[in-house]
């Protein structure tokens, strides 16, 4: 039997893999720009409300209008649909 696993509060992509677009970053390189004091979301969060930033030497997500620490999901990961906003 599998362990149950929780489910995560933050948006989860729809598949495993989403097809990168042209444009797109994948998480490492999105990563980047944050810590270069850029903001990123995702295309499959369809949602620019949404977004990942560094502040005070930490990773937060803004999500339903307030920050959060971002704890980092394998979706987070895998995406390839990250942009700079």
């Amino acid at each position: 039997m599998e362990p149950e696993v929780g489910k995560s509060p933050f948006p989860v992509a729809k598949s495993p893999v989403q097809p990168r677009t042209v444009g797109t970053l994948d998480f490492f390189d999105a990563l980047k720009e944050v810590t270069a004091g850029r903001r990123i979301t995702r295309l499959d969060w369809g949602d620019n409300n949404s977004y990942g930033y560094l502040k005070d030497s930490l990773l937060l997500i803004h999500l339903r209008g307030k920050d959060h620490q971002w704890m980092i999901s394998e979706g987070d990961l895998i995406g390839e649909d990250w942009v700079i906003i």
